[in-house]
């Protein structure tokens, strides 16, 4: 801020002026403009910028001073209260900005009431947080008393009284960890632009390269964009590089020491900021921060309520307290799916942590949650295949990461069982959410580790790897660990794993061709169901035995046996149950069956809400097989478009099921002739999925067909053969979005949106999402958004 402030008659600032800053502000464009509109003609007279600690507040209250000064020609009072040690001082501190530090007497309150009066003056008071009562109280005397008066704050949590307008200062948008971003368009991120800006100052030669600019964008995101960490980081390039500053962010407390002698102590360090956050707390309140500090990536209340027992918390504090720490920016929301979850930024959580271990709280904490996770998974496996299914995804969904994270922790530290009792209740989950590879993972690493591990605990992760690997056609390997399975439930007496047991290996069975081993194990498992009750999922059984009935072209043994299925699928609540079973009475020839066209799609769609990919792409090929010669071409593109998924996936067609498709494309091959045959094929190769997909459900026709060798050549000759709509989400994925980010953007479901990302990972040949930034095939195409 330059030029001398305006003093009306009786208000002579007299309190040292705020610096000039000595460096460009990045990043707050739209806030500087957004806040000096409120500042000058907003409803609400006191407007509080609050944020974490480092976010930048104090500099941007500053760049709205300077662009709001003409406004309040009658005064202006600027009140670093950083420097006022006491609540008592705040009226004299004020009274001081306002030139009445001479002629206070015994009433400052007073004084000042009578000094502002009717005139339009803006008081700005900074780092208001260590005397927020004193401000407070201020404030509304003030506000009350003078009709004209306007005061910016700045502090880590609002005052809380009537007629504030909150106005949050979220950290810079910063590259998400993780995920590569073109280098052209990384400097669209303020964050990156803040990291190279402060750099080059240390180091004139210093810029964005293709060597240097992954790291430094990780840098920004692991330090979530807060400005004063991202600085302090900069500053460290002159006896750092990019890649050692990253190596050793996992301690950014410790490495983020400023050098600055001007700088005010709390902003030296990030943990000097931190601190002077941390020791304005209530006991209760560092006690729940330090709790939550083992959540790697944010959690729920319900999470939050189940580690408090750790910390000697009531359950019922859990809330009131977590708003405070929300209101005093230590915590910050977000919604996912209609829940909102919370989070530390990374260098608050790091710094929250170290205080954990420095109290020797982080063992019991540590086992609470675990304890916590553990009992989640546990009640999510049976629900998974209820009415209640959407519900227990988002669930999971959100706290995925976390068990990710406590599940690698425990394998790491060598505690086996807790790991495979993190692993094991996951197994549908894993199918319904198509995390199959790493929930492979993730089960054969625990049965590998030796350790104290329960015979029951591991019979589970056995029976729960059987299915996995069934999935994935690893039918060796599935029944490996599904007859140890076996054994052991065998032994133990019936229950609902010996039946999911018994239909695994049934499945398993059933996809190698061993149709009548397949049956009499559904047969055993469905006997055993009724004695178990409705625990061992009771439809499962018949469905296999309807699947064996169909290809052994027994259609009035299958029909009874599919809709038994249903019924038991209904009674649940299972939507995916129900789907399969809808699915399967599509494949039958006989079309005396009723509504067969109805339930594939209900089938369809259920399974694309989901996100269940596989069962996406069988539901197809069932739909295509039901087509006749008069839809010989568009039968040929569904299958194509089927055979193209499964490849992208990586999931084979069941050996049981590829003869009825072999047919299917003999007889379509025999009706279209060979280059009607290759042009359908190749059209059908080349559609995106989820345009396949809209196109069954008559949302939308399906782009491009034709049914013509043209039409094909269109399609093929998009990059890589993607459609303008897989273009917009290769755009999104290339800036690090997620599926569900992907979704809102676009305005598709989250399925929709992993149908698309799954298509073109299979178009371009890539194995990770991360990799699309920098896919040849679409080198110039991507530009930024």
């Amino acid at each position: 801020m330059t030029g001398r402030l305006p003093s009306p008659r009786g208000i002579t600032p007299k309190m040292p002026r705020p610096s000039v800053p000595r460096t460009s502000l990045i990043g707050r464009e739209s806030e500087v403009a957004k806040t000096v509109a409120l500042v000058r003609d907003g409803p609400q007279r006191l407007l509080s910028l609050t944020g974490v600690g480092g976010c930048g507040k104090t500099r941007l209250a500053f760049a709205v001073l300077a662009e709001s000064a003409e406004s309040f020609p009658e005064g202006i009072g600027v009140v670093e209260l950083a420097r006022i040690s006491s609540p008592a001082h705040v009226p004299e501190a004020v009274a001081a900005s306002l030139g009445l530090s001479e002629a206070m007497g015994d009433a400052p309150l007073e004084k000042l009431r009578e000094t502002i009066g009717t005139k339009r003056v803006l008081l700005v008071l900074d780092n208001c947080e260590h005397v927020i009562e004193a401000c407070a109280a201020l404030v509304d005397d003030l506000l009350s008393s003078c009709p004209e008066l306007r005061v910016l704050a700045t502090s880590r949590e609002p005052m809380q009284i009537a007629g504030e307008r909150q106005l949050r200062v979220p950290p810079l948008t910063a590259p998400k960890p993780g995920i590569s971003v073109p280098i052209d368009a990384l400097m669209d991120y303020p964050a990156v632009r803040l990291f190279v800006e402060r750099a080059a100052v240390v180091d004139n030669g210093f810029a964005l390269d293709p060597q240097n600019a992954d790291t430094v964008a990780a840098i920004c995101g692991l330090l979530d964009g807060i400005p004063l960490a991202i600085e302090l980081a900069a500053a460290r390039i002159g006896v750092l590089t990019p890649a050692q500053i990253h190596e050793r962010l996992d301690d950014c407390v410790r490495l983020l020491v400023g050098t600055s002698r001007s700088a005010p102590s709390r902003q030296q360090t990030i943990r000097a900021t931190l601190d002077w956050s941390y020791d304005l707390l209530s006991p209760a309140e560092r006690t729940l921060l330090r709790q939550l500090s083992l959540f790697s990536t944010g959690w729920s209340l319900e999470a939050a309520e189940g580690v408090c027992p750790a910390a000697g918390l009531e359950e019922e504090d859990v809330l009131p307290l977590l708003e405070r720490l929300v209101d005093k920016s230590l915590v910050v929301t977000g919604e996912q799916a209609g829940i909102v979850r919370y989070r530390m930024l990374e260098p608050v959580r790091q710094y929250a942590a170290r205080h954990l271990t420095d109290r020797d709280e982080a063992d019991a904490t540590r086992d609470q949650l675990e304890h916590y996770y553990i009992r989640l998974v546990e009640r999510s496996e049976p629900e998974l295949h209820t009415h209640r299914q959407a519900r227990w995804l988002r669930i999971l969904d959100g706290e995925f990461d976390n068990i990710r994270a406590m599940f690698h922790g425990a394998l790491d530290q060598g505690r086996t069982e807790t790991a495979l009792r993190l692993a094991g209740p996951l197994y549908w989950y894993f199918w319904l959410r198509y995390h199959l590879r790493e929930g492979q993972r993730w089960l054969e690493a625990g049965l590998e580790r030796g350790g104290d591990v329960a015979p029951e605990v591991r019979a589970r992760a056995a029976m729960a790897l059987a299915l996995t690997c069934s999935f994935l056609g690893d039918h060796a390997k599935g029944t490996t660990f599904g007859m140890a399975a076996l054994a052991y439930f065998e032994e133990a007496g019936p229950s609902a794993e010996l039946v999911w047991t018994l239909v695994t290996l049934g499945y398993i069975a059933f996809a190698v061709g061993d149709l009548d081993k397949a049956q009499a194990l559904a047969e055993r498992a469905a006997a055993l169901a009724d004695e178990v009750g409705s625990q061992a999922h009771p439809g499962q059984a018949p469905l296999l035995m309807a699947q064996v009935a169909r290809l052994r072209g027994d259609a009035g043994t299958a029909l009874p046996l599919v809709r038994q299925a249903r019924m038991a699928f209904s009674e649940a609540g299972d939507p995916w149950g129900i789907a399969s079973a809808d699915r399967i009475i599509v494949s039958f020839d006989d079309h005396s069956v009723d509504l067969w066209q109805e339930g594939a799609l209900s089938a369809i769609s259920v399974y694309r809400d989901q996100g269940d990919l596989v069962a996406v792409v069988g539901a197809l090929e069932y739909f295509a097989g039901r087509m006749g010669k008069h839809q010989a071409a568009a039968q040929v593109a569904l299958l194509a478009a089927a055979r193209a998924a499964r490849e992208s996936l990586g999931v084979l067609t069941l050996l049981a099921e590829q003869d009825d498709i072999d047919r299917h494309l003999d007889a379509a091959r025999a009706t279209l002739g060979d280059a009607g045959f290759e042009a359908a094929w190749s059209e059908g190769n080349s559609a995106s999925l989820d345009d396949v997909v809209r196109s069954v459900l008559g949302e939308a026709p399906l782009e491009g067909h034709t049914g013509e060798a043209d039409g094909a050549r269109r399609l093929s000759d998009r990059p890589a053969g993607l459609t303008p709509r897989e273009l917009e989400v290769a755009r999104l994925l290339a800036l690090g979005r997620t599926d569900q980010e992907i979704a809102e953007e676009l305005f598709i479901t989250r399925g929709t949106a992993s149908l698309h990302v799954h298509h073109i990972l299979g178009k371009l040949g890539l194995r990770s999402r991360v990799q699309v930034a920098d896919a040849p095939e679409l080198k110039g195409l991507l530009g930024t958004q």
